[in-house]
């Protein structure tokens, strides 16, 4: 999906990683960093946690909040 946007964006496939570069961190989050949320949620550490929406975008909602 990224590829096939920078080859519409960009001109040229190969240049993926630039489409990342505007976004807060300047990445694309590693999958690591969602599963490491979605374990805490379903572990017994987050049993007093209710109601909540957690948020896992770097940042990126912030953003486009403060704009």
């Amino acid at each position: 999906l990224t590829r096939a946007r920078a080859a519409r964006v960009l001109g040229d496939a190969d240049r993926w990683q630039e489409m990342s570069r505007s976004l807060p961190n300047g990445r694309a989050a590693d999958p690591d960093e969602i599963a490491y949320t979605v374990a805490f949620l379903a572990s017994g550490r987050a049993s007093y946690t209710s109601g909540t929406v957690v948020t896992v975008d770097g940042g990126l909602s912030s953003t486009f909040a403060i704009a």
